[in-house]
């Protein structure tokens, strides 16, 4: 199968601009690969599979083959590859993959469904609406995963697995029970690197991202808008939790404005659970920014306001995110005063986190007033 870079109907690969013509191989679609399952079933390892831009609504096996899977890197929403109507989860690594099977520069989105997991009956509940990977550890690199759904893992769900994420964003997934984002358990290991969690949702624990019964090093990492239902437990962007041990090192992290009923930034939950940060700002989060025993390795900032707010984005009263509590954040205020915030969504004029945007909220915007610190 070819593996060069590839132009097609005008569009450049971005690494080469190498040009072929629709039909060639090692392109999908094509009149010997018409999808991108028949181009995997076809692969041997080391294979490099381009896709064209477009939707394709099939689920993808990689079948423990090393090969690349690749979209496009400088614009992953061009190549999106659709759960809609499948009865599973988008994508599935569960035949022993390593790192060098390889998914790049691709939209996962509308995963409704997921996966029971190895040994279950399919009535039981389900995994991963967008991947599931199961005993594989494989690399996936400038992906979103978007509006995504799952009873664990709303995007990606992660068992007995090693899988490195680079550079890729998680935004508006929800888990009907734990892992909004991501979810790993069962001795997992993971590495993040450079990644986004934005408005993801989960009812009980972990809106943005959960850890259970394992490991994860997450470096310049941006956590921010996830909520956990106020009937849930916590940990709205990170939760931690577990009996067996559970190791998360964030660095470099910025998490804030997320919400929960208890550790609105991190909830670390369990006998097990060991937390490391350093060079992170945490702050803004509802309610309370870090639950539970963690070890502070320094340069931190953990506060309802960090000093310099930028690195927490805005402070605290500045609903319009200009840098200054001003007039029109007063004005922004007074169009939700008297409401009462929905459990399940942010509500940026509750200041106080009490649930309703009251008179209390009004003091704590006027006493910001002006430039933030």
């Amino acid at each position: 199968m070819a593996a060069e870079s590839l132009v097609i109907n005008e569009w450049y690969y971005e690494d080469s601009g190498a040009p072929i013509k629709v039909g060639d191989t090692g392109v999908v679609p094509s009149q010997i690969y018409p999808t991108i399952r028949s181009a995997i079933d076809a692969a041997t390892d080391g294979d490099v599979i381009r896709i064209a831009p477009g939707v394709y609504n099939e689920a993808i096996n990689f079948r423990g083959k090393s090969i690349v899977l690749e979209g496009s890197v400088s614009d992953p929403s061009i190549v999106t590859l659709s759960g809609t109507g499948l009865f599973g989860s988008v994508v599935a690594f569960a035949s022993e993959e390593g790192r060098d099977s390889v998914l790049r520069g691709v939209t996962i989105a509308s995963g409704t469904r997921g996966t029971s997991l190895p040994g279950q009956p399919a009535s039981s509940p389900k995994y991963g609406g967008g991947i599931l990977m199961w005993e594989a550890s494989p690399t996936i690199e400038h992906c979103r995963f978007e509006e995504n759904r799952s009873d664990f893992g709303g995007a990606v769900y992660v068992g007995f697995g090693s899988p490195v994420f680079r550079d890729c964003v998680f935004m508006q997934n929800e888990a009907m029970v734990s892992g909004g984002g991501l979810m790993a358990d069962r001795t997992s290991s993971l590495e993040l690197e450079s990644c986004e969690f934005e408005g993801n949702r989960a009812a009980h624990f972990g809106a943005g991202m959960l850890l259970l019964e394992g490991s994860m090093v997450a470096d310049e990492c941006v956590l921010s808008e996830n909520v956990v239902s106020r009937s849930g437990l916590g940990g709205g962007a990170i939760a931690v939790g577990g009996s067996v041990s559970s190791l998360l090192v964030a660095r470099h992290a910025t998490v804030s404005g997320n919400t929960a009923p208890s550790g609105g930034g991190v909830m670390i939950d369990g006998p097990g659970s060991v937390v490391f940060i350093s060079d992170s700002a945490m702050c803004g989060n509802q309610s309370g920014q870090i639950e539970g025993p963690w070890t502070d390795l320094g340069g931190n900032c953990v506060a309802e306001r960090c000093s310099g707010g930028e690195s927490c984005g805005t402070c605290l009263g500045d609903l319009d995110g200009d840098g200054v509590v001003g007039g029109s954040d007063l004005g922004a205020w007074l169009v939700s005063f008297g409401e009462s915030c929905d459990p399940d969504e942010s509500c940026p004029g509750d200041f106080d986190g009490d649930g309703e945007v009251r008179g209390g909220d009004l003091g704590i915007l006027l006493a910001a007033w002006g430039v933030c610190p």
